[in-house]
């Protein structure tokens, strides 16, 4: 009885300690996935992002020299 016990105790330490590791990996795996999230919202805040007046002064530039080679080519 004793033995039984004693078995049944040690079991149950088992089962916590696996209990304990799977949830510190779901716990791990759920911030990776808030992370990944994090970035994925990051990366379409800066695409919708108005662009300031320095972005927009370059793209003019570079549309206009562009507008030129087409221009010198024809």
């Amino acid at each position: 009885r004793k033995i039984e016990e004693e078995q049944r105790d040690r079991q149950w330490k088992v089962d916590e300690l696996k209990r304990k590791i799977e949830e510190e990996q779901k716990e791990k795996q759920r911030k990776i996935v808030q992370k990944n999230i994090q970035k994925q919202r990051d990366k379409e805040r800066e695409r919708d992002k108005p662009m300031d007046w320095k972005d927009k002064y370059l793209e003019r530039k570079i549309g206009k020299m562009e507008l030129k080679k087409e221009r010198i080519g024809n």
